[in-house]
């Protein structure tokens, strides 16, 4: 009789679970004892030297058997122990997440189209235009018309901005017609157009910027849009010929020196309600000026605000103002009298320095300090409208 060391055939099934496992290991220690049993009888006894080696070396066999098999199944049980420990039970009528499997990128040289968001450069006509999506703002201008109407739609772009330094020193424009869906002019853009007399801005325009029309010494008159909330620095700066001009109501703020030496500005000047602040040289040199109106809401005046605006007689500082800027009526020649407000401490300096016609002012108890030559070379007779002591308890620098 052979001897036999293998399992029954269950040990061919898949090992699958716990249970498994168990079963196996159960499996093993019968067949190896059963084994054992049965095959005592290959041993006959020859020898007795002979019987002893044979038997040794049967047990050895079937050790090492049970020592593999059972390596198996402690191998099989960790692997059963961690795919049970991560991998979630589906219920029976859940579906199975289907992963998509990342698409290989393209790799063919065809360009995408451009999106919203990127910016394209495109000459046509005479316009520098820089395109987002379908919408135009017109950059540069290379062409050499006199009376110039802007097109509303250019190679089909819809044009709705001037950009910075677009149309600057174009010496030969006249006149100009900005279309109606423009939002903004920038910066500089017609700076220094020294023939231009004339400009239309429709009222869809609420943005521009800051010395935008600087030293357009043709320029006579300016309709600005209702839009428009605040007047940037510089707007008008050295537009000497600028004789008149709207400030809208919606307007509440004004950048400095907006209408420096616009010397034929002419009376009157309102400001709107909202202007809290006359920023520094405002109206500086503006010589024809005979006549602003301040509103109540009006807290500051700036330094050089109304410096050299010859032709002022007479101005009405509002009692909300609290601080006045130094030099801010300096060279005011035509100044005959003012009235400085309650709320005001300090007369700064040079403040109506120059100021020869000057003949009557009325000084607040509120003021404790006077500047330097805030009264220099004014008239000897100033007649000066004080409470008593108040010059005894005032500090001069």
């Amino acid at each position: 009789m052979r001897c036999s060391g293998k399992l029954s055939n269950s040990s061919s099934r898949s090992i699958k679970t716990e249970k498994d496992i168990k079963v196996y290991e159960n499996l093993i220690v019968t067949t190896f004892l059963t084994e054992f049993e049965k095959n005592r009888a290959c041993y006959e006894p020859i020898e007795k030297g002979e019987k002893h080696m044979k038997y040794i070396h049967y047990i050895s066999l079937c050790l090492l058997f049970c020592v593999g098999v059972i390596g198996i199944l402690c191998s099989c049980r960790e692997t059963l122990t961690v795919t049970e420990s991560t991998e979630k039970p589906i219920a029976q009528d859940e579906a199975v997440p289907v992963v998509a499997q990342a698409e290989p990128e393209e790799t063919d040289n065809e360009t995408a189209p451009p999106t919203a968001e990127q910016i394209q450069t495109l000459l046509f006509d005479n316009y520098e235009l820089s395109i987002i999506g379908n919408n135009a703002t017109i950059i540069g201008y290379n062409g050499d018309e006199q009376n110039l109407v802007i097109p509303s739609t250019i190679d089909s772009y819809k044009v709705v901005a001037i950009g910075n330094v677009a149309f600057s020193e174009c010496s030969t424009l006249s006149s100009i017609v900005i279309p109606d869906g423009v939002t903004s002019i920038g910066a500089w853009a017609f700076n220094q157009c020294e023939a231009l007399t004339d400009i239309t801005i429709p009222q869809s325009v609420y943005e521009i910027g800051e010395y935008a029309f600087m030293e357009c010494d043709a320029l006579k008159t300016m309709t600005l849009p209702s839009g428009i909330e605040r007047i940037e620095a510089g707007l008008f700066y050295g537009c000497g010929i600028l004789k008149t001009i709207n400030i809208p109501n919606n307007v509440k703020s004004i950048g400095a020196e907006a209408f420096y030496s616009c010397e034929n500005l002419a009376s009157p000047i309102i400001l709107p309600s909202g202007v809290q602040i006359i920023e520094d040289g405002l109206f500086q040199d503006c010589k024809s000026l005979t006549e602003v109106v301040l509103p109540d809401s009006l807290i500051q005046v700036g330094e050089f605000s109304f410096a050299g605006c010859q032709s002022l007689e007479s101005l009405i500082l509002p009692d909300n103002v609290t601080v006045i800027g130094c030099s801010a009526f300096a060279g005011c020649t035509g100044l005959r009298s003012i009235a400085i407000p309650y709320g005001v401490q300090r007369i700064p300096d040079h403040l109506f320095s120059n100021c020869i016609g000057l003949r009557k002012i009325i000084i607040p108890d509120s003021v404790t300090e006077i500047g330097n030559e805030a009264f220099f070379r004014c008239r000897d007779d100033l007649e000066y409208i004080v409470s008593p002591g108040f010059w005894d308890r005032v500090f001069y620098n």
